[in-house]
């Protein structure tokens, strides 16, 4: 018996493209009947047999079939080209059936609701309904410019024209960064090489706006400062070198006779802009691309931003520069930009281009940095639709998984060019959606593509930041203030107040010394809340994070952490209390408070952690309020709070603060949280005997008292000069340091009385100046101490000092009378 065979015929060659669905039934029972014969037959085969079957292969209406394209040959039932079954025991439905008409096929086939019978050459065939499509290849109208689609749902045709396509088209490139090398273009690292977190060149699959990889400049960090050490969470340690990165494509001949263009799709988050933080200019000239005009003291001057991403041509006659990142304001606000280049000013040259990444500074680089995907050159199909200004809206491509706009030349602005890109996400399948990450769950949700984190896998995680915020802008835009009550003490930026000396959130008067308000009702304090931006927080990380530091000086500061009780007085309200909460959908939920630093940082900061896991996949706002409760002690500096983010943490420490340790400790110990884990440290003023509460004075006796330290000062005892003071002005106190005891010494120049003073010549009145206790010297009158000082400018008269007094004695000069 003939074992069934399967035989799928893929395609025709020649121009018959039809062919083969009209063809397809008879072709295969032929082949089937032909096949049989031999088979069933003697072992010699019969030669017209072969010459029968050969023709099948070789000749259909003068039309070859190209043997390549048979395919799929195994032992199962078979299936028809018509999707009918092919059984080699039933000779009914292994021999097709013949007709003169269509019309004789009625009943005799089995078809698809895309299909009709046919009478073809006498045998009965599945044909394709007019104005239908069972798959794709019913719909190849033969035209280059057209995608051909099938929607099989509807199973009618799809025809539309490819964007930019036109008969001599060129591409000369398109490079997308799905290989695992960079071969196409060459990198280099002119410095930032160098450090624990070297900056590269890499393909990574973190981003992508096309396909599953993108090209990243960065480092094992996820961002571009050399100085951060990926084996301790990425902690800065030491200076960061500067960064500057090239990447070179290779040479390119554009034709003479053609337009090109060059596009590729940019991501970056880089150092903001000075227009971000520093006063606008007025520059005139104005600056060239590349620079900011800022208000520098009072003067306007053109600033180079740093952190910028270039683009050059080189030619012959050097580099030309087309693109420069701060066009687009030096950062892409989270999402993929497309730049293109009008290549028209290049045709016929041999060209190569030249991407500069330049940091100027090794300083304010821990910004994630910059991604490249699907760089494309290629020349300009001058058809309708393709061209485009500004503001002139493109044509609708008819596909609904496109976006159909005007991206302007970046070195020519007055000009641009339309693409219709596929929106990010847009789906009708979950095949679709296949993000090629396998830490990713991918689906297709009603035409959108979702791509989650695998929670189910740890190893997948990766940190990442969803918002940061360092109050360097200056103002509080992404935030609200509520609930406050006072125009004195609110929250305010303190342009001096943050971790390392810059701007910072504070809650305090506008002279950021204090939170006191003595026009508020007696027994009242100041009060407020400032809530972050809605921030959706991740599905599917690991650890949901809003971290702060912060800087707590209140009425707590300073004091004995035993002291602290808040509220004093269950009936009392709490007082210089800070809560944080977090608000969703109108819900708050307190998720930490100063209680747990017992009111206070004494000044110093204190980094905040709290989980955000609660909230996965939910638009959340962080709160901070703050609430003096009473009017008094409110002299102290306040609430400051600085480098606030909102991330995903792939590890968790044991603990952050004190509260969260229960390990077991000595009798004056207290478990507390140091970097991360819990430890036992000697409580102060604890003891079990009198040599634990030497405190090292000489002039304290050291005591233990029911377990705690008592160090009272002896009398008269003293380790300083300043622990000596003088009952008298002219006295100076001193602590002699071998006996620990107070002694004085006289004040040289210093008086009390008019006798502790001395005359300074005969002529002069010694007296003290109990104002200052400095002697002061009064001349007398009439008083000589050398008669140079009794001259009276007369010629008749002899001039002398005698006992200190001006003696006149005529001269008997001649002349005188």
């Amino acid at each position: 018996m003939l074992e069934p065979r399967t035989h799928t015929v893929a395609r025709w060659s020649g121009t018959f493209r039809s062919f083969a669905h009209a063809k397809a039934a008879p072709l295969l029972g032929v082949f089937l009947m032909t096949f049989a014969l031999a088979a069933c037959g003697p072992a010699q085969k019969n030669s017209s047999t072969q010459n029968a079957l050969g023709d099948v292969f070789t000749n259909i209406d003068g039309v070859g079939l190209d043997t390549a394209m048979v395919t799929d040959v195994s032992d199962s039932d078979s299936k028809g080209l018509d999707g009918s079954s092919v059984d080699a025991d039933n000779d009914a439905e292994s021999t097709p059936a013949t007709c003169d008409v269509a019309a004789d096929c009625e009943g005799k086939l089995t078809l698809k609701s895309c299909q009709q019978s046919g009478c073809e050459q006498g045998l009965c065939v599945a044909l394709v309904k007019p104005g239908m499509c069972c798959e794709v290849t019913d719909c190849d109208d033969g035209q280059e410019c057209t995608i051909d689609e099938c929607d099989t749902a509807k199973q009618t045709c799809q025809n539309l024209p490819k964007v930019n396509c036109c008969s001599g088209k060129l591409t000369f490139a398109k490079i997308g960064f799905e290989s695992a090398q960079l071969t196409e273009l060459t990198p280099a690292i002119v410095s930032g090489s160098a450090g624990k977190a070297p900056v590269s060149w890499q393909i990574r699959s973190e981003r992508a706006r096309v396909g599953a990889k993108s090209l990243y400049l960065g480092n094992a960090c996820d961002n571009y400062a050399t100085n951060v050490d990926p084996n301790n969470d990425c902690a800065a340690e030491g200076d960061a070198e500067a960064v500057l990165a090239t990447l070179d494509s290779k040479s390119f001949t554009l034709p003479a006779d053609k337009t090109s263009q060059l596009h590729f799709w940019f991501w970056a988050e880089v150092e903001p802009a000075y227009a971000k933080s520093l006063p606008a200019g007025t520059c005139n000239p104005s600056c060239s691309i590349g620079s900011t005009c800022i208000n520098v003291n009072g003067a306007s001057q053109c600033i180079t931003e740093k952190d910028v991403l270039t683009l050059s041509v080189q030619t012959s006659a050097g580099a030309v520069k087309v693109f420069d990142s701060t066009q687009m304001g030096k950062s892409t606000a989270g999402g993929w930009q497309r730049v293109a280049i009008d290549l028209s000013g290049f045709t016929g040259q041999t060209i190569k281009f030249t991407w500069r990444f330049e940091t100027g500074t090794g300083l304010k680089n821990e910004f994630e940095g910059i991604w490249l995907d699907e760089i494309v050159l290629e020349t300009v199909c001058a058809v309708q639709g393709t061209l485009c200004e500004q503001d002139q809206p493109c044509l609708d491509d008819k596909q609904g998984c496109t976006i159909d706009s005007c991206t302007t030349y970046s070195n020519t602005p007055d000009k641009g060019f339309c693409f219709h890109d596929v929106a990010i996400g847009c789906c009708t399948l979950t095949s679709q959606c296949d993000d090629g990450d396998s830490c990713t769950v991918d689906t297709c949700d009603q035409g959108t593509c979702k791509s989650k984190p695998d929670s189910t896998q740890l190893s997948c995680c990766k940190a990442s930041t969803q918002w940061f915020e360092d109050f360097g802008s200056g103002v509080l835009a992404d935030w609200t203030i509520i609930d406050g009550n006072s125009t004195a003490v609110q929250w305010r930026i303190d342009p001096l107040g943050g971790v390392q000396g810059s701007q910072a959130l504070y809650f305090g008067s506008s002279n950021f010394s204090s939170y006191q308000d003595t026009k508020l009702s007696k027994g009242v304090g100041p009060k407020g809340t400032a809530c972050s931006k809605l921030v959706k927080v991740p599905v599917g990380s690991v650890y949901n994070q809003a971290v702060f530091q912060v800087q707590l000086e209140t009425e707590w500061s300073y004091l004995p952490k035993a002291q602290y009780k808040n509220p004093p007085l269950s009936s009392q309200p709490k007082f210089d209390h800070l809560l944080v909460s977090v608000l969703e959908a109108g819900a708050s939920k307190a998720v930490w408070s100063s209680d747990l630093v017992y009111g206070t940082t004494d000044g110093k900061w204190h980094q905040v952690v709290i989980s955000l896991v609660p909230w996965q996949g939910k638009e959340v706002q962080v709160c901070l309020s703050f609430d003096a409760g009473d009017d008094k002690v409110n002299d102290k500096k306040g609430v400051h709070v600085d480098d606030f983010s909102m991330r995903v943490a792939c590890d968790q420490k044991d603990c952050y603060y004190d509260v969260d340790c229960n390990i077991s400790c000595a009798s004056c110990e207290a478990p507390v949280c140091v970097d991360g884990g819990c430890a036992c440290v000697p409580l102060l003023g604890c003891c079990t005997q009198t040599s634990d509460c030497s405190d090292g004075n000489p002039c304290t006796i050291a005591q233990c008292i029911q377990g705690q330290c008592k160090n009272d000062k002896k009398p008269q005892c003293c380790t300083q000069d300043s622990e000596c003071p003088s009952p008298k002005p002219c006295k100076q106190g001193l602590c002699d340091l071998t006996l620990n005891t107070c002694s004085t010494k006289p004040v040289t120049g210093c008086c009390e009385k008019d006798a502790d003073c001395q005359d300074k010549d005969a002529c002069s009145s010694a007296s003290c100046d109990v104002s200052n206790n400095q002697c002061k010297q009064t001349p007398k009158t009439s008083c000589c101490l050398q008669a140079a000082q009794c001259d009276d400018q007369n010629a008749c008269t002899t001039d002398t000092c005698a006992k200190n007094k001006c003696v006149y004695i005529p001269s008997g000069a001649a002349g005188c009378g």
